[in-house]
């Protein structure tokens, strides 16, 4: 028996799209054929075994995806939504192989194994835009790589955090090569550089990297922030960079000198509002938690449901078969409380509305408060597109639950 590879992974793969394996075989149309597909982990176990029959609409080929079950067994993380330095995350990119033997009844022939790692994160390209990989890893080679994000601006107050993702190390035969972050600060009469110094990137990896002016601003006081007027040979001290003198800034990654990744660019909003507003943090399309505030109104709710059960509010008392006023004959069990709330975003462009879409549909979001993230249920199940074209000035309204029931049974 003999086996051949038609396709296998690529070497990084966003999770909610396809990861397939199609494999052939000279005796594929043998009475009892089948193919053993074994998923392994990077520790060299087997994670899954599933039998494939030829498929005798395609060539009796074997196909098989193993998105479905990888994506079980990657994770999402949202802890690192306030970090002040740069976070290699190990939860969201999984690394695995694969291996495919061909049987007849019980007994086995060939076997095909993957030639190196394969690597998965969470993230999805959605139809008519294909994934390719050197778009997304930073290196010298080409045109300067996009951070996994589709955000195109971001606008945010001092107080705020924000991160983006990007990629390190190797996949496969293709590297990623940077190390040094650039923010340079601009405000009504000059722009200042700054550089944040990285260790050499290591083996196929996920980092998030700290991107609004609160995690900024934290990360400047460990120290770490070069401030490269004069040559870039000082430390800047150990105040903000960002500030209310701040209008803006960008945001990229070089090596070597070199910018390899797309420039970013931060407003910062200095206005002051007349409500808190109410900051959102979902999983984004490509696995960066993004984040994003409706700053015009919150409108708060709560909904309580209770379960009754009732008994007989009579008992002998004194002989006599009768009640007492203040008996109960109806009791509520199981009282519980759920939050709800509308917000509403300050009037917004074409670009913010793609965010939006984006916020509506991911299965994560979160609201952050008090230093916290609360889980939220999104509740909108539908909108209207709205373009400055069209609608000029807009706004958009979420609704939304905590994913939580407050208990009242005391």
């Amino acid at each position: 028996m003999s086996i051949g590879l038609l396709q296998e992974p690529l070497k990084l793969s966003p999770i909610g799209n396809p990861v397939p394996i199609v494999v052939s075989s000279s005796n594929s149309t043998t009475a009892g054929f089948r193919y053993r597909v074994d998923l392994i982990n990077d520790s060299g176990d087997d994670e899954l075994a599933v039998w494939v029959y030829p498929d005798t609409n395609n060539g009796h080929y074997g196909i098989y995806d193993f998105s479905r079950v990888l994506s079980d067994l990657i994770g999402s993380n949202p802890e690192h939504w306030g970090t002040d330095t740069c976070i290699v995350d190990t939860e969201q990119i999984l690394s695995y192989n694969y291996r495919v033997t061909e049987y007849i009844n019980a007994t086995s022939g060939a076997t095909l194994s993957g030639s190196t790692d394969f690597n998965v994160f969470r993230g999805v390209k959605q139809y008519g835009d294909y994934w390719d990989i050197e778009t997304y890893l930073p290196n010298t080679t080409g045109d300067p790589a996009l951070f996994a994000s589709i955000s195109q601006k971001r606008e945010y107050k001092l107080t705020e955090t924000a991160t983006i993702n990007t990629f390190e190390g190797s996949f496969g035969t293709i590297s990623s090569e940077w190390d040094t972050i650039v923010i340079n600060v601009f405000t009504s009469s000059y722009v200042t550089p700054y550089q944040i110094q990285k260790a050499a990137p290591s083996g196929g990896e996920v980092v998030i990297l700290p991107l609004g002016p609160k995690n900024i601003n934290d990360m400047a006081a460990t120290g770490v922030v070069l401030n490269m007027i004069g040559g870039g040979t000082g430390v800047v001290d150990l105040g903000p960079i960002i500030d209310t003198d701040t209008i803006k800034y960008d945001f990229y990654l070089e090596s070597k000198g070199i910018i390899v990744t797309e420039k970013l660019i931060v407003n910062v909003d200095n206005i002051c509002y007349k409500h808190d507003g109410v900051e959102f943090l979902w999983l984004g399309e490509l696995g960066t938690f993004e984040s994003y505030t409706f700053r015009m109104a919150d409108l708060k709710s709560f909904k309580t449901a209770r379960n009754e059960v009732k008994s007989n509010h009579y008992s002998i008392k004194s002989n006599q078969y009768t009640y007492s006023i203040g008996d109960r004959g109806r009791t509520n069990i199981n009282v519980s409380t759920t939050e709800s709330h509308s917000a509403i975003s300050g009037w917004i462009g074409d670009v913010e509305s793609q965010d939006i879409m984006e916020l509506i549909s991911s299965p994560e979001v979160y609201i952050k408060k008090g230093g916290e993230i609360y889980p939220i249920i999104i509740k909108n199940t539908g909108y209207d597109l709205k373009t400055i074209r069209n609608d000029k000035l807009f706004n958009y309204t979420i609704k939304f639950e905590m994913a939580y029931e407050k208990l009242s049974n005391i």
